[in-house]
Formats: structure tokens, C-alpha cells, sequence
């Protein structure tokens, strides 16, 4: 028997996105989203959160800096470096850097390690969320991913979380 699928609410505006990296996939895909719904990033990078509150892009994009001062006044788009808000979501992105190694394969280590914080923030939330790979992957990284956030959530891939 399949779990219920989870059901969408009905106004957007209740819905709750997290989005982990706010570089430029993660921080464009939060002001982006802000319109609709009430997103917060996250980012280990103390500098970066400070300058995205006061609505300042961390680096040049055009038309990101007005974008975020409206929805960071509004309220809509907020950030911080603590994974705790991620247990609040109802779609979680990742979107962290995945930087070539030396051998010139893909680094998912940040990949790997969002989805263990990840796991670790939903593993009490009572919420079915959705987790999106967003960061520039290999084909089968979300299935691999999967181990790593059961692990750490407690929960079972469909019945505590989607990917």
C-alpha cells in the first residue's frame, strides 16, 4: 500500500521553502520564490547572510539586490545559518557548491553533507517535506541521498519525506 500522497495547502502564501546555499542557484531561486512564498536560506557563511538581510546580494547579479530588499522588508525571504528552520518546510533545495576535484570529478561532499543536516533538522518535524537537489549534480545523486537523509531523519523515503 502506498503512503498518502502530502497535500498542498490551499493559499501559497502558507507554504514554507527552505532553500540550503545561497550562492548564486540558491540565492536567486529564494528571491524568485519569495514572491509566492515565505523561503528562508540558509548558508554557513556568517558574512554572506549578514549582507543578504539587509537585502545586499553577495555577488553581482543583475536586478538581485532590489529583489531582496523587497522581500527581506516584507518579510517573505530571510535567511540565517542555522539548519534549525528546515524542519519548518515544506520543500527543502539544495543548492550548494559542487566544485571539481583535483581529478576533475564532481565534489559532492557539501552535497552529501547538506542532506545529512537536513535529515537531522526534519528527523522531529511533523511534516511530510519535500527535499529538491538544485546544485549542478550527476545523474543518480538524489537516489544516493536518500540513505544519507533516512539515516539521520529516522524517517523512510515516502512515508516521512520526498525526494
Amino acid at each position: 500500500m502506498r503512503p498518502p500522497r502530502p497535500q498542498l495547502r490551499g493559499r501559497s502564501d502558507e507554504l514554507r521553502v527552505a532553500i540550503v546555499g545561497l550562492g548564486h542557484v540558491g540565492l536567486s531561486t529564494a528571491a524568485c520564490l519569495a514572491a509566492k512564498f515565505h523561503v528562508t536560506g540558509v548558508d554557513l557563511d556568517k558574512d554572506k547572510v549578514r549582507l543578504i538581510e539587509q537585502g545586499i546580494a553577495p555577488f553581482r547579479e543583475e536586478k538581485l539586490s532590489p529583489l531582496l530588499r523587497k522581500h527581506v522588508s516584507s518579510g517573505m525571504l530571510g535567511c540565517t545559518t542555522s539548519f534549525d528552520v528546515v524542519s519548518d518546510a515544506d520543500f527543502i533545495f539544495i543548492a550548494v557548491g559542487t566544485p571539481s576535484a583535483k581529478s576533475g570529478e564532481i565534489d559532492l561532499s557539501k552535497v552529501r553533507s547538506a542532506a545529512q543536516s537536513i535529515g537531522q533538522a526534519i528527523a522531529k518535524s511533523p511534516k511530510f517535506p519535500v527535499v529538491i537537489v538544485k546544485s549542478t549534480v550527476i545523474p543518480g545523486t538524489s537516489k544516493s541521498l536518500i540513505p544519507i537523509i533516512e539515516q539521520y531523519a529516522g524517517k523512510t523515503c515516502g512515508e516521512g519525506f520526498g525526494v
